[in-house]
């Protein structure tokens, strides 16, 4: 048994601070994985509710995902176009306006209007399109349309089942360090320990 005169205070005291901290996360990790339960129960039941109006304003950062809405693109100021699916599952691309949205002063829209093989953007020039409220790439939201325009293909629609909720096993990962960086400090101080009695038993031998 190590006696408390033997222990070397400095490493113990970094030891403890690491380990706490990896015990701290741990529990974190724990909350966190409450927090985005609540959150996934809360997106699984939005598409069942009623349409809303597209959203203007945000209370913080609780964003109306996976709400059906609508939005007027009045005109398009950009497009932009990232690696998406269709409604097939197959791999492509979503084409994705910035629109200024009629009726709506200084809001710009994002709206993927549909999927494709080619890179080339549409020729659409603007309309209403009825979707599905997902995070946006350069906004807080985007529209995914329920319905692809005029040369594109159905985009596969947004859904908090592709949300990842891997909360618990970070959480398991700080446990296990924590418990290896106690099981390393032990063996590391038990040896020290051993060194230092060993050169003390000598020192009286000589």
């Amino acid at each position: 048994m190590m006696k408390m005169r033997n222990i070397p205070i400095i490493a113990t005291i970094i030891a403890l601070l690491a380990i706490g901290t990896m015990i701290c996360l741990g529990f974190w990790q724990l909350d966190r994985l409450d927090q985005k339960q609540v959150i996934l129960e809360k997106y699984g039941n939005a598409s069942s509710l009623e349409e809303i109006t597209y959203p203007t304003l945000y209370d913080g950062e609780d964003y109306p995902y996976y709400r059906r809405s609508s939005v007027n693109c009045f005109e398009v100021i950009s497009w932009s176009s990232v690696s998406g699916k269709n409604a097939r599952d197959e791999s492509g691309l979503a084409h994705i306006a910035q629109c200024k949205a009629a009726g709506i002063e200084g809001i710009v829209a994002e709206v993927a209007v549909g999927w494709s093989k080619s890179p080339d953007n549409p020729k659409w020039q603007g309309g209403r399109v009825k979707g599905i409220i997902s995070q946006g790439r350069e906004q807080p939201i985007k529209l995914t349309a329920q319905q692809p325009i005029e040369g594109l293909e159905m985009l596969k629609a947004p859904t908090p089942a592709n949300i990842p909720n891997n909360h618990f096993l970070y959480a398991i990962q700080w446990f296990l360090f924590a418990f290896f960086a106690t099981i390393i400090y032990i063996s590391a101080a038990r040896k020290k320990i051993r060194q230092k009695k060993w050169a003390e038993s000598s020192d009286l031998a000589h």
